[in-house]
């Protein structure tokens, strides 16, 4: 190579094939396309110390060389794509670490904290709760693991699900094209299945199966139920009680479809909003947020189906979610609740 180039990355596996102006698009988002082309074109950016075109394809292995006239406005993006190694079972974020649930080359499972948004967006850094930076959890997943597993320079890690921001437990990101399709897969056969914990008001005597069919009252901001030929959308929540006290009960809640605000919707809807959910009918007074955990992933396959690494995963609730239900259904009896994990799979 010569000696005015430099190598800056090299492609893994997962790029196989991948247009070479799609990479470069990635890995240097602080060029336009069009600065890409005019580059390439003047032979600044080359694969293998040879001058390329912007549709040509890659191999892996291939390495992509850009001239050292480019190398000082681009510096901060190369140091991004940097292989890094791995550091503890924690990533660190601002205002805290977050817990690694699983980790492999193809899966990382996080156990996400309540009030930090999953996507990024303007309309939830705008709306970011004092002491939070506002980052989402994407954000920080893709900074920390950029390029981790050496096996693409196309793909980044990001979110296979939704939880809202105000949800905590089980997010899972797909590190690898191959973790991200098999998950994906999975979900869309609905061999997936996620059980959450909510704290609901009133008392909610036996299991219970609801299916409605969702719309939303933009004007009056609450969930109504209509029928399809209306525009609704069906959705279907399993939810069963677990403790009671006078006047609400923690639930494991299980959902077949996945509608926005689904679980809140229809808890609402059939008289047991979850607690302290003003937006959806709730007359909590309390300070704070409603109480809703992703508890459990489990995984159903079949002997054709490909195992992502894990077949099912636990996250613990948040220490001011266990001191909230403690006040309201006491230490002891959430104890005995979490030490038979049996009523919870």
């Amino acid at each position: 190579m010569e000696s005015s180039f430099k190598k800056i990355a090299c492609a893994g596996p997962d790029d196989q094939d991948k247009r070479i102006d799609r990479i470069l698009r990635t890995i240097l988002p602080s060029l336009s396309l069009g600065i890409i082309y005019r580059e390439i074109r003047k032979g600044r950016i080359r694969i293998n110390s040879k001058k390329t075109d912007a549709s040509n394809r890659i191999s892996s292995g291939d390495s992509i060389e850009i001239h050292n006239s480019l190398l000082q406005p681009l510096k901060k993006d190369i140091e991004n794509i940097k292989i890094q190694g791995k550091e503890s079972t924690v990533i660190n974020r601002d205002n805290g670490p977050l817990e690694i649930i699983f980790e492999n080359d193809m899966i990382l499972a996080l156990n996400k904290p309540a009030g930090v948004a999953v996507h990024s967006g303007r309309r939830n850094k705008n709306r970011s709760t004092p002491g939070e930076s506002g980052v989402s959890l994407d954000e920080i997943v893709k900074t920390r693991y950029q390029n981790i597993t050496g096996r693409s320079l196309s793909f980044s890690p990001s979110p296979l699900h939704r939880l809202d921001k105000n949800t905590s437990g089980i997010i899972l990101f797909g590190k690898s094209i191959e973790g991200a399709r098999i998950i994906t897969e999975l979900l869309r056969e609905k061999k997936i299945r996620k059980k959450y914990i909510a704290l609901l008001d009133g008392y909610l005597e036996t299991p219970v199966k609801w299916v409605d069919f969702l719309s939303h009252d933009t004007d009056k901001g609450v969930a109504v139920n209509r029928s399809p030929e209306s525009g609704g959308k069906k959705a279907v929540t399993r939810a069963e009680p677990l403790l009671h006290s006078k006047n609400q009960t923690l639930a494991a809640v299980e959902i077949e479809t996945g509608r926005y605000h689904q679980i809140r919707k229809q808890c609402a809807l059939h008289g047991y909003p979850l607690s302290c959910d003003i937006k959806y009918g709730s007359s909590c007074k309390e300070k704070g947020s409603y109480i809703l955990h992703c508890w459990s992933v489990k995984l159903e396959l079949t002997d054709k189906d490909i195992n992502p690494g894990f077949t099912f995963l636990t996250a613990g609730l948040p220490e001011d979610t266990v001191k909230k239900i403690s006040k309201v259904f006491g230490p002891d009896e959430i104890e005995k609740l979490f030490n038979d994990i049996s009523l919870l799979i």
